[in-house]
């Protein structure tokens, strides 16, 4: 969707309807006198992002919902007993857990609604379904009832109880972020809404596919618009510089945050790297082994067969002197390859210089893990204290 032409006196307005706090986050991405008219178009697609997201979220949290009802219903002979599975004492719910049954009602109550056994399975949280798939209840609902729920597509397994708990926790997350309006750019939405159809797809493959049908995510992420802060600076340390020297990619542990980036630039003894490579793909939880390498290396996505190849590369002739062990799960990125001038249209930056960092002592180092910061500026720093 195309940002639509405000005039100045529209801007203003907007600016005081939305208060400087709630444009403080949108604001730092930008810098120069258009910096207002950008981030209050960023505001409008993150509600746009949100709204989507909720909604998908929505449907999934329905189908979890449903899912565990039923079948705890089934297995604690509810019809026969005459009495809600989760009123059973036998069921040995937490102390939470009965308090967010007891809240629930209390609110139907509230809104003069009759505490029904379907009103009140429809007022329990996304919080409290989750909290059913925690370690406490392995032995209990998860081994008896509970694991029969899931089922992975390709392989017909049950998954681990540890596996759908992670999922489950992670989409509670994310509906937190999104209910809130939470600025998305700051937080990795494709890997967040990829847990959500991934659960779906545990519980139901047909009902995932028409959640994918119905969802407008990622055509919506995709028309994100384009910030100023653009570069995550990693300190790199030997290793990942000589693995982004020898195969274009930076690793690092599965799982670890990072806002959506155009750009990586190195950080190591006390300078950035003049080479700031172009982020292709990003890939999480990628498993160093054999069997994996050869999936991939079968893909008929290029990217995914590059993939494969820097795991064989890296399996073959990298374990001796890097940290990845074999059948360690890493996040890779691919990146656009080592050059010595600017050229191509790829988006790779070679900078004139290294970027020195003339800070000394502990707890100076430009960055010990990741810092964001401008393409624009790494072009024309001579030190990072210009950045």
């Amino acid at each position: 969707m195309k940002a639509v032409e405000l005039s100045s006196l529209h801007v203003e307005a907007l600016r005081d309807a939305l208060s400087a706090p709630r444009l403080e986050e949108f604001l730092r991405e930008f810098e120069g006198e258009d910096a207002l008219p950008k981030a209050i178009d960023l505001y409008n697609w993150n509600a746009r992002l949100a709204t989507e997201c909720f909604t998908a979220i929505g449907h999934l949290e329905v189908l979890l919902r449903n899912t565990l009802d039923k079948n705890l219903s089934e297995y604690f002979h509810e019809t026969e007993r005459g009495i809600p599975w989760f009123l059973q004492h036998e069921i040995g719910l937490t102390e939470q857990a009965r308090n967010d049954i007891t809240r629930a009602r209390e609110r139907l109550s509230q809104r003069r609604r009759s505490d029904s056994r379907h009103r009140i399975v429809a007022e329990l949280t996304l919080g409290f379904w989750c909290s059913l798939l925690k370690p406490r209840y392995e032995g209990t609902l998860w081994t008896r009832s509970l694991s029969r729920c899931f089922k992975n597509p390709l392989t017909g397994k049950i998954p681990d109880r540890s596996e759908v708990a992670k999922l489950a926790d992670r989409i509670r997350q994310t509906r937190n972020r999104v209910a809130h309006h939470n600025y998305l750019r700051a937080f990795d939405v494709p890997n967040a809404m990829s847990a959500v159809f991934e659960l779906a797809e545990l519980l139901s493959q047909p009902y995932a596919d028409w959640m994918r049908q119905n969802s407008r995510w990622r055509e919506i992420y995709d028309e994100r618009p384009k910030v100023d802060i653009d570069t995550v600076v990693v300190a790199a340390g030997i290793e990942a510089w000589s693995m982004y020297e020898r195969l274009s990619i930076y690793a690092c542990q599965e799982g670890r945050f990072f806002r959506d980036c155009e750009h990586i630039a190195f950080y190591e003894k006390q300078h950035i790297h003049r080479q700031v490579p172009a982020i292709i793909k990003r890939f999480d939880g990628v498993a160093f082994t054999d069997e994996n390498s050869t999936r991939l290396e079968a893909s008929e996505d290029p990217l995914e067969r590059r993939l494969g190849q820097v795991i064989r590369e890296t399996l073959t002739h990298g374990l001796p002197t890097w940290s990845i062990t074999r059948g360690e799960r890493r996040q890779v990125f691919l990146l656009t390859q080592i050059r010595e001038k600017q050229e191509g249209n790829d988006g790779h930056i070679v900078l004139t210089n290294d970027i020195p960092h003339r800070h000394r002592g502990r707890g100076s180092a430009f960055t010990q893990r990741q810092r964001y910061v401008s393409s624009l500026r790494l072009r024309t720093a001579t030190t990072t204290d210009e950045l």
